[in-house]
């Protein structure tokens, strides 16, 4: 029954962060899951759930996905589990329902537009409306794709159908269609509704992959979680469809094949980044993007101009490394020098660093080492150390021989 209904199903998403009212008059929850079960009448929901109702049966298809109604809401156990399942919900779903042009759950999206204007001629009736097509005002623009999960569900659905305030966007791997019956070759879109997301991948070289990923992870940052504690959730299905693609292991924004390029970020621009605490046991190590709240960016590296440390690696969710002493006694700025995660100023002295990669011998200029910043603390009573920054710095920066082994997580 699972794979008919999987394979029967339109999924819908809008842009909603339901109130305390809407929680209750129309989610999901473990006081009303045992009536909901027996059925109810369609009048109870709001107009956007009833809309997304009169397109599935209109499409003629059994099967709805709603998350707020097909998660229990206040049942961590629960959410926890089917969250785990998105990837199922869209890469198997008939389409994707995206109610661009709502704002909430009330508002519907199916209001009708002005009809096109008719005029005869000698050979005919003729059709005549403005110019409306605009892909990126209306959807890649909208507010829906201003939430953090939605770009996780467009890349794993196989086809969507965006209803936005000027017209309907068909949204498949051969591009977008108009009502007006254009076809647009829209290089993102192209990208992100391609049904096979992203087995194409494979083959390309890892230039390529590392591109992909810098991409969408930087994108990703930029967009909002009603729940900060989400971040590494509602891209977890992304990940791990781009780990299987790169066949290797991937986890808190980092491949392991690729582990050096995915260590690499920086925030971006000025802005500092504010870490997230997780009162679940779901902790995010420092290395991670995943571990802060806020914009990120990865430098810019000629990876072919670069000899990489063999010696980083990945075990389980710390970093092994040796970790040496910092010989700054200024703050640098972005990513000439160091840029801190958290602020522009810290503590010289306890800075250490991980070397990650060196600029070969025989270019121009002098020779970079791109080191994560590090300090030490104290994790039940052993010596580990967290990450603070990253950078690219001189040879005369580093102290060799103060090397250690350690830990960063």
């Amino acid at each position: 029954m699972d794979d008919v209904r999987y394979f029967q199903e339109a999924q819908e998403k809008f842009h909603w962060a339901p109130s305390g009212f809407e929680k209750t008059q129309f989610c999901t929850s473990r006081g009303n899951v045992k009536t909901r079960t027996r059925g109810f009448d369609m009048n109870q929901l709001p107009q956007t759930f009833q809309d997304a109702i009169t397109i599935t049966r209109e499409l003629q298809k059994r099967y709805l996905w709603i998350d707020s109604l097909c998660i229990v809401q206040d049942d961590a156990a629960d959410w926890e589990q089917e969250s785990q399942l998105m990837e199922t919900v869209f890469k198997n779903a008939y389409c994707t329902i995206a109610a661009s042009s709502a704002q909430d759950s009330t508002e519907g999206f199916l209001e009708k537009l002005p009809p096109y204007r008719e005029h005869t001629s000698s050979h005919g009736p003729v059709y005549v409306c403005a110019a409306v097509d605009d892909f990126t005002s209306d959807v890649e623009n909208s507010a829906l794709n201003k939430r953090a999960w939605v770009l996780q569900e467009r890349a794993l659905s196989r086809r969507t159908i965006h209803f936005t305030a000027s017209q309907i966007y068909w949204e498949c791997g051969d591009g977008v269609r108009c009502e007006t019956l254009t076809h647009m070759r829209n290089s993102k879109a192209l990208f992100l509704g391609d049904p096979k997301f992203p087995k194409a991948l494979a083959s390309r070289p890892d230039t390529v992959k590392i591109e992909l990923f810098q991409s969408l992870f930087t994108r990703y940052s930029q967009l909002g979680l009603t729940y900060p504690t989400d971040r590494p959730i509602a891209i977890s299905a992304l990940q791990k469809q781009l780990a299987d693609t790169f066949k290797t292991e991937g986890k808190h924004g980092v491949f392991e094949s690729l582990l050096h390029r995915s260590l690499l970020w920086q925030r971006s621009g000025p802005t500092r980044l504010e870490r997230i605490f997780d009162k679940t046991d779901r902790r995010v190590p420092s290395w991670s993007w995943m571990a802060y709240n806020g914009g990120i960016e990865y430098m810019e590296i000629k990876s072919d101009q670069v000899e990489w440390n063999e010696g980083v690696k990945l075990v389980g969710d710390k970093l092994s490394a040796q970790v040496r002493t910092l010989r700054t006694t200024r703050t640098y700025h972005a990513s000439k020098w160091l840029t801190y995660d958290e602020g522009d100023s810290m503590n010289v002295r306890r800075l250490r660093c991980v070397i990650t990669g060196r600029t070969r011998s025989g270019f121009t200029g002098e020779q970079r080492y791109y080191v994560l910043v590090t300090v030490p603390r104290r994790l039940e009573g052993l010596r580990i150390f967290e990450r603070v920054g990253v950078g690219a710095v001189p040879e005369r920066s580093i102290s060799f021989e103060s090397g250690e082994d350690a830990w960063i997580l």
